[in-house]
Parts: structure tokens; C-alpha cells; sequence
């Protein structure tokens, strides 16, 4: 008897590891940003000390990593927004918004999500690991230290069920990108014991759907 496994077809994330270059420029964006100084904090859901609005005129040069990223979305997960249109159509896709987060200890971001097609996380500065944050009181005496500085995507299985990706937050997630449907539910929970800060970038990528003449 011949026995074969399978996997229900579902959606998923990629995610790459940017160059030097890039990183470099989105440093010199963040610090724009402060001088600039616009706040999005109101149409955020984190419960963190600032979120800056970045300039979309000078973010170009993250474009050809973003369509690498589509790309490869689209090859191997398909899209998340395929059947809303019942006719054929041309699918488009445009960098709506980007914004920095600066978080600091005890800060966190409720469980939310974003709108358009697809949103990335790009982690810039992790000052916290996560080895040493679950060896700390508040966590080791619990029964999940999973959760305790780390970044986590919500979904629900084939049978319903609520299940949690966890991503353990570390300097090895610098210059990270992670992206994902934009509907996807995501929080962050907040570190302990450092004054430091952690920077991230995130962006919304909407979707622009034109009927096939």
C-alpha cells in the first residue's frame, strides 16, 4: 500500500535578507523623517512612544525589491486577493505608505492588520534577544515564554483553529524584510530591560485592478 501526504493549498509569507546598500538608505530615510517630523501615530494601532511618516518620493530605490518579492509571492503562493474580481483583469501593484516605528521597553503593538494587497516589516534595529528576554522573571515563570519580545502573525488553520507564527526578535533580523497579505493579523509584544530603542520599517503595498479590454 502506497501512502502520499499533502498540504491543503493556503497563503504564506516570504521573506529576504536586503543588501548594505538598501539598509543605508533607509537609515538616511528615518533620519529625514525626524527632521520632517509627521506623526501617523492616529492611524496606527501601536501603543509605542513614535511612528513617522517616511517620504515616498525618496523610497525608489526599494522598488526592485519589492517586485522580487511580488514575484516570487505570486510564483509560489498565488495572491490573496484572487476571485474578488469575477472578470479578467490586469493586476497592479503600488507602495501607498511607509512609515518608521520607534519602540521602546514595555511598548507594544496590539494584534491588527493593514489595508491594500500586501504589508512588509523591515527590522532596522533590535537592540533585545529573545534568549535573554525568556530567561527574565516575567517570562521564565510562565508556561509560554514564546511571546515576550517577538514579533507574531495570527491565522487560522484548515480546522479553524487560531494558530501563531512566532518571530524571535534578534539582531539577526536586521535588515530583514517579511512580507505578507496585508489582511494578515500581526502584533508585537513589548521587551524588558533595555532603554534602547527598536526601529522598524513598514510599508503597504494597495492593489490596482483594471479590466482586460
Amino acid at each position: 500500500m502506497k501512502i502520499e501526504t499533502g498540504y491543503l493549498p493556503n497563503l504564506g509569507i516570504v521573506q529576504s535578507k536586503l543588501d548594505s546598500n538598501i539598509i543605508e538608505k533607509l537609515w538616511n530615510l528615518v533620519e529625514k523623517a525626524k527632521k520632517d517630523n509627521i506623526n501617523i501615530k492616529e492611524s496606527l494601532a501601536g501603543n509605542i512612544t513614535s511612528s513617522l511618516m517616511l517620504d515616498l518620493k525618496e523610497s525608489s530605490f526599494l522598488n526592485a525589491s519589492i517586485v522580487d518579492l511580488l514575484d516570487e509571492y505570486k510564483k509560489n503562493l498565488g495572491t490573496p486577493f484572487k476571485g474578488l474580481r469575477a472578470v479578467e483583469v490586469n493586476t497592479k501593484f503600488n507602495l501607498d505608505s511607509l512609515w518608521v516605528n520607534f519602540q521602546y521597553q514595555n511598548e507594544f503593538n496590539p494584534s491588527h492588520n493593514h489595508s491594500g494587497g500586501f504589508s512588509f516589516v523591515i527590522w532596522l534595529k533590535i537592540p533585545t534577544e529573545f534568549e535573554q528576554q525568556s530567561k527574565l522573571k516575567i517570562a521564565r515563570e510562565s508556561s509560554d515564554k514564546t511571546k515576550i519580545s517577538n514579533f507574531v502573525l495570527i491565522y487560522t488553520d484548515i480546522l479553524g483553529q487560531i494558530r501563531e507564527c512566532v518571530y524571535k526578535m534578534g539582531s539577526d533580523k536586521e535588515g530583514v524584510i517579511l512580507f505578507f497579505p496585508a489582511s494578515l493579523k500581526h502584533q508585537v509584544y513589548p521587551f524588558y530591560g533595555s532603554d534602547a530603542v527598536r526601529v522598524s520599517v513598514s510599508g503597504n503595498i494597495g492593489v490596482i485592478q483594471e479590466d482586460l479590454k
